[in-house]
């Protein structure tokens, strides 16, 4: 767990090779960061996940269930986490190869099941 500083950006963890590899991809690993204004996003947004899992971003970082691509955002990734709710996180890159933190929020069962249908998602080995 981390202590969110929410006026600087931080370095929350890296995202591990072995993880993207679940992944047809060549998207980067490394350095994963946390902008104040994705945080104030997703107080905004999600407060629900800001208050119960922004400060678990590092665990979701090293041990998702499962990890994804979203077609629509082909630069970036998507960490699903099962807790007593489920979470995503989404991981963006930029032009100069940072990754990033672009939002984090709950999601259903049924849209988690409707992903591995699909391919879109893939359970973490």
């Amino acid at each position: 767990m981390i202590v969110i500083n929410t006026r600087k950006t931080q370095c929350i963890g890296k995202l591990k090779q072995n993880i993207v590899n679940c992944l047809n991809t060549t998207f980067t690993c490394g350095k994963v960061y946390l902008y104040p204004g994705v945080i104030n996003h997703i107080k905004k947004n999600h407060f629900y996940c800001y208050q119960n899992y922004l400060k678990l971003l590092p665990d979701i970082l090293q041990n998702p269930d499962y990890i994804g691509i979203n077609q629509l955002h082909l630069n970036s990734i998507e960490l699903v986490k099962v807790y007593a709710d489920i979470v995503l996180v989404s991981i963006g890159k930029n032009v100069d190869g940072y990754l990033y933190v672009s939002s984090l929020y709950d999601i259903s069962i049924k849209k988690v099941n409707k992903r591995l249908n699909s391919g879109r998602l893939v359970r973490v080995t």
